[in-house]
């Protein structure tokens, strides 16, 4: 229990305080004359529990409370000079809370505000954070509003504390004057402090009420952005700023785009606002992140009526890097950009990069991304391309580079790719895609097995069998077929006859439902097979390929169909 005397010696700093406050609100001032009980009537000066109005707590000692269960005052008003406030237990729940720099949540307790929480950057030596500490929970179903007419800095909590939970808000907002204002989602570390600094965003997103302000990761802060809802980054729309969320030097951003109460919900961010980064790609804990299973979408404002650099007006990337982790995705809408020549983004192994693109739009991929495309080292990243527009056989320039490991490590994906192969070349220009199709008659239209795709290329290229660019054929037959009764996945030798001069192969395909040529590859082992030869098949009989030269004897044979295709580039 705190000492009457403790708390009498400030009534006249109170007074001054409460002189502040409405004149039609009730003000309830903490004495803490018995024990440490907010729902005691002893202790406080009115004799009375607060069940409305505002209760002014003002302590020169840190103080640790308990709630109880009368409490119910509508907000509570702690000086900025006052030591620590805590509440120890109990659940703490208020209509709005301004400038509780003071107040700290700890483990077991929490804070709900049905409003807003609101800290303003002028009271207190241009800096003012939202809580002391939180590491109980703390739910704000309006917004976190930080407010200042001056250079000054907002940040989420004043204690550095890796137990720190993150603070859930309905959004986040600015209302202030000018754009030199600091708005920091991280906490109030100083400079080289590491630390978590998570907040829990909204459906009301983050944005501004008045004012622009960049919202801001320090030096050596780790963002950590969770979404209890879809929500949208607004852009300032200010010529001042070059973006909305920026990131210093060795620090970090990251958008989880997982429902945080249910991780397998995906959520999707829209990002109105600007990214921008101060990192170096090299650190490999720096810069944004996307994370989760849901969606970050770039689908910046149109700032082109704006008097201003062209780099300022798109996220931009300058030697840093944005990464995409594994089942999440990155969407860049159509007529948006990503800037940076010397910037990255980095797609690991089942991340998704979505370029969704309108009839008759633009199709052209690489005009949405200057930084380079670094792939994963093992495993697949994916490129999904969202729209009815791609054409058969028709090149698309998909990068404006060609990413190290392109063959291995990325996978394209598109709304025909169901019913379309989609191959990828380079050039010295960039990287290009095409898609090709298949024929209907083959298989009842259904792609052969995935193997083939890969084993296409190889071949073509070391027996050049095919004399013609308007010329494409796959090989069928993925695992090679040697002797009678031998079956492939997808063709199969089912006989070998030899009948004095000629041979005539059995398959289990039907040939004639092949708009091409057939070949014959032959060998006296499978490791040693000579130049394919083009063939023939017996109208009658689809399934036989007759006349072969006798000479073959009886070694190994592997069957290969070609069909007719719109022209493929070669090195596809």
């Amino acid at each position: 229990m705190k000492e009457q005397s403790t708390i009498g010696a400030r009534l006249g700093a109170m007074a001054l305080a409460l002189a502040s406050c409405s004149a039609l609100a009730d003000v309830y001032t903490w004495t803490g004359a018995q024990d440490n009980n907010l729902s005691n009537p002893a202790n406080w000066a009115e004799e009375s529990v607060p069940t409305n109005g505002t209760a002014f707590i003002d302590s020169r000692e840190p103080l640790d409370l308990v709630v109880g269960d009368a409490f119910g005052a509508d907000t509570i008003t702690i000086p900025s000079t006052s030591e620590v406030v805590r509440i120890t237990s109990g659940a703490l729940h208020l209509g709005a809370l301004t400038n509780a720099c003071r107040l700290a949540i700890a483990k077991g307790a929490s804070l709900e505000v049905d409003g807003d929480i609101v800290a303003n950057a002028n009271s207190y030596r241009g800096t003012m954070t939202f809580l002391y500490s939180n590491e109980g929970t703390v739910v704000v179903h309006g917004n976190a509003v930080g407010t200042s007419t001056t250079s000054a800095s907002v940040f989420e909590y004043a204690d550095v504390s890796e137990a720190n939970n993150p603070m859930q808000v309905g959004g986040i907002r600015y209302i202030g004057a000018g754009h030199t204002t600091y708005f920091h989602l991280d906490t109030n570390r100083g400079y080289h402090n590491d630390g978590p600094d998570d907040w829990v965003i909204g459906e009301n997103g983050i944005g501004y009420t008045s004012g622009a302000v960049r919202y801001y990761a320090e030096c050596y802060g780790h963002v950590k952005l969770y979404s209890s809802a879809d929500w949208t980054l607004q852009n300032s729309m200010n010529t001042g700023l070059d973006s909305e969320l920026y990131v210093a030097t060795h620090a970090s951003m990251t958008f989880n785009t997982s429902d945080y109460n249910d991780p397998t919900i995906p959520r999707t961010i829209t990002l109105k606002g600007r990214l921008r980064s101060g990192t170096d790609y090299n650190d490999s804990t720096a810069g944004f992140f996307i994370e989760g299973c849901g969606t970050v979408v770039i689908d910046t404002e149109d700032m082109s009526a704006l008097s201003m650099d062209e780099d300022k007006k798109h996220t931009y990337f300058d030697n840093s890097q944005l990464t995409v982790r594994s089942g999440a995705t990155l969407q860049i809408n159509e007529g948006k950009k990503i800037l940076g020549a010397t910037g990255r983004i980095a797609l690991e192994a089942g991340a998704t990069l979505a370029l969704p693109y309108a009839n008759g739009g633009d199709i052209d991929t690489a005009s949405r991304i200057e930084p380079a495309i670094r792939l994963p080292s093992s495993g697949k990243a994916i490129v999904r391309l969202e729209g009815d527009a791609l054409k058969v056989g028709v090149p698309y320039k998909l990068f404006g580079q060609v990413p190290s490991g392109y063959a291995s490590h990325l996978k394209v994906e598109c709304d025909k790719s169901k019913f379309l192969s989609v191959g990828l070349y380079a050039e010295e220009d960039g990287l290009y895609m095409i898609l090709v199709q298949w024929p209907e008659k083959w298989n009842d239209g259904k792609i052969p097995g995935a193997g083939m795709l890969g084993k296409y290329g190889a071949w073509g290229c070391r027996y050049d069998a095919f004399d013609s660019d308007s010329e494409s054929a796959f090989l069928m037959n993925i695992n090679p077929n040697t002797r009678a009764g031998v079956s492939g996945k997808d063709l199969a030798v089912t006989d070998i006859a030899h009948d004095g001069d000629f041979v005539t192969i059995t398959t289990s395909q039907d040939l004639s439902k092949a708009n091409g040529v057939v070949y014959v590859m032959y060998g006296v082992s499978l490791e040693k097979m000579v130049m394919p030869v083009e063939c023939e098949f017996d109208a009658k009989n689809g399934n036989e390929i007759v006349n072969l030269d006798g000479s073959m004897g009886s070694g190994f044979f592997k069957v290969c169909v070609g069909y007719e295709l719109p022209a493929v580039p070669r090195g596809m």
